[in-house]
């Protein structure tokens, strides 16, 4: 899977300093591309309940209060 925000060495930080997985992985892109809820479930088939859900459980791992 090719992610095109980050490069692999911080990609390697983020996979195993906060245990995201392959999809966490590619949400985290979209999110610093500027992506909303309703922009990540129409790209990855989804729906924005779910893409929301997502986006907790990330900012949850890394222990952020939100996207910014």
């Amino acid at each position: 899977m090719a992610y095109k925000f980050f490069n692999k060495r911080q990609l390697k930080f983020l996979q195993k300093g906060f245990g995201y997985s392959d999809r966490q992985m590619q949400i985290i892109n979209l999110i610093c591309r500027g992506y909303t809820n309703t922009g990540l479930s129409n790209v990855l088939k989804i729906t924005p309940q779910t893409a929301k859900t997502h986006v907790r459980n990330i900012c949850r791992r890394a222990r952020s209060r939100g996207r910014s």
